[in-house]
């Protein structure tokens, strides 16, 4: 007759700072800026932007996210197994 009892964590960290592209959610699309209320004064080219200003905006996604854990292994019986786990995980998203 054996008893064990195992015990491991883990620790985990990721930074990401992701471009998105533009996509049909967004009127600064070339098929969105079509249907745009509005129209750069400066220059008369109806409601369409060009693509050098539809690339000029940046959509960023800044992420931070921490994972730990703790597992749990119990055999206090040969048929026997109890097992429990526990973990945290946050993310810290910032759109610049």
């Amino acid at each position: 007759m054996s008893r064990t009892l195992d015990l491991t964590s883990s620790f985990g960290f990721l930074r990401s700072n992701t471009r998105f592209i533009e996509n049909d959610n967004s009127f600064l699309t070339v098929n969105g800026s079509g249907t745009a209320s509005g129209n750069l004064p400066e220059v008369n080219r109806a409601w369409y932007f060009i693509p050098a200003e539809l690339f000029a905006e940046l959509a960023n996604q800044e992420a931070n996210r921490l994972t730990t854990g703790i597992n749990a292994d119990w055999r206090p019986l040969s048929w026997l197994t109890g097992r429990a786990t526990l973990g945290y995980d946050v993310v810290n998203r910032a759109v610049p």
